[in-house]
């Protein structure tokens, strides 16, 4: 009985008390608070580092961007918040969900197109370089820069950014946050007139953002925005003149 008996108090006296769960719950949301805070930082820091960084041509501007909307996060991730990579958005994550919903959104992208192509002047709206139309080398090479463009967006809006408000504020102001962080990113880097452009990126970031969400994956938006630019830039060269 004395042997029972004491088996019993040792067991209760390994279990934490509600004290002791209170603080240690306590001590997690500290945690996670003082992450959100000091992403969020970073966040402002990498998005004016690679506004205003000083560069001298688009080569030089498309590095800095990968320095400072790539490799600095991927480095915070894995230093300061210690967590995967896969828990932003660098995975295959479900691919049932992130196949089915890419291709019902990019069937949706193909008939807006169309519709646009068939009953509006939108597309007179946008310019592509001119060397493109006349040169097939330089549609790939400008496809290409174009994907890396994308591929750095999409990680740092559609994974930090995101994977970081939803974690701690919810999916919906999650969107509502890296959508305007994006238009306005976009707003200052972008000179003349972007109002159609605007629009266009937003409804675009706001379907990406959703794609993640329902994916876990930053691979489908990828594939999302990179195949609806090429629609896009191929509309353009086709039936703009």
């Amino acid at each position: 009985m004395a042997i029972l008996d004491l088996h019993v108090l040792l067991g209760i006296a390994s279990v934490p008390s509600q004290r002791q769960k209170n603080n240690i719950k306590t001590m997690n949301i500290s945690l996670q608070n003082k992450q959100f805070w000091m992403s969020n930082a970073l966040i402002i820091v990498s998005l004016c580092a690679a506004l205003w960084f000083p560069t001298d041509n688009a080569l030089q501007a498309l590095a800095s961007g990968v320095v400072f909307l790539v490799v600095l996060p991927l480095l915070f991730i894995k230093l300061f918040l210690k967590k995967t990579f896969a828990s932003f958005g660098f995975s295959w994550g479900n691919i049932r969900q992130g196949s089915v919903w890419l291709i019902v959104l990019l069937v949706a992208i193909a008939l807006c197109l169309v519709g646009i192509v068939q009953f509006t002047t939108m597309l007179n709206q946008f310019i592509v370089p001119v060397s493109i139309r006349s040169s097939f080398s330089m549609f790939l090479l400008y496809i290409m820069i174009t994907g890396v463009y994308i591929m750095m967006f999409e990680f740092f809006f559609r994974g930090f950014v995101f994977f970081v408000w939803e974690k701690v504020i919810g999916i919906k102001i999650a969107l509502c946050v890296q959508t305007i962080l994006f238009i306005v990113f976009l707003t200052v880097g972008v000179r003349g007139n972007v109002d159609i452009f605007l629009i266009v990126i937003g409804a675009m970031s706001l379907l990406s953002g959703f794609l993640v969400f329902r994916s876990r994956s930053i691979a489908y938006s990828f594939l999302f925005s990179y195949i609806s630019a090429i629609l896009g830039i191929g509309s353009v060269i086709l039936f703009v003149k």
